[in-house]
């Protein structure tokens, strides 16, 4: 009896050893192919960080290159302004903004450019009096206005030989004649752009 007691517990023991061995089997097994999987996964990684970024991805397309026709079209705007755009635009600026309130501190700023020549007098004085015909609501303004500038413009010598020396009033005088004399030689309603009403009268 004794000697079966210590065969059963022989067989006991080794059965407990053997099953001990196939629990710490398993979890080798399932180390080693976690092992396996991770640098499947870090290879995959690696290679989608390989990968050139396109635009689609990145959200932006650097700039393009300019053509050598938008370069030079570029160049071209980019120069500097010259001297009889510039008066021309500083007189258009003050014109806008005539007014029988402000004449006085336009005057002053009229008198403040500084002209260098009498082509640039009759740049000046052309602008007024286009700026004047085209707003006749004001030709009380700009009369008083030009009247106060033909004495504050300066005196510039003579193109020609025999010529008179070029001033604001002769200059204004030879546009306003050029004007007259472009004028329709018949007066007629056509031309006066009459309604009806007026066109009778100027018959009668």
């Amino acid at each position: 009896a004794a000697k079966r007691r210590a065969l059963a517990l022989i067989a006991k023991a080794e059965a407990e050893v053997q099953g001990e061995g196939q629990g710490s089997r398993v979890p080798e097994a399932s180390a080693t192919s976690a092992r396996e999987e991770t640098p499947r996964r870090s290879r995959g990684s690696t290679e989608r960080a390989a990968e050139p970024e396109t635009p689609e991805r990145s959200g932006s397309q650097k700039a393009q290159p300019r053509s050598p026709a938008a370069a030079a079209a570029w160049r071209a705007r980019a120069k500097p302004e010259g001297r009889s755009a510039a008066l021309n635009r500083q007189v258009l600026s003050l014109l806008n903004k005539v007014a029988p309130e402000n004449l006085k501190t336009i005057v002053r700023q009229f008198s403040d450019i500084d002209l260098h020549s009498g082509d640039e007098l009759r740049s000046v004085t052309k602008l007024i009096f286009a700026k004047a015909v085209q707003e006749p609501h004001y030709v009380a303004t700009y009369s008083d206005m030009m009247s106060s500038l033909h004495s504050r413009y300066p005196e510039f010598p003579a193109e020609e030989a025999g010529d008179r020396p070029v001033t604001f009033v002769r200059v204004l005088l030879t546009i306003v004649q050029t004007a007259y004399e472009a004028m329709p030689k018949q007066l007629n309603a056509d031309s006066l752009d009459l309604d009806e009403g007026e066109a009778r009268d100027l018959e009668l």
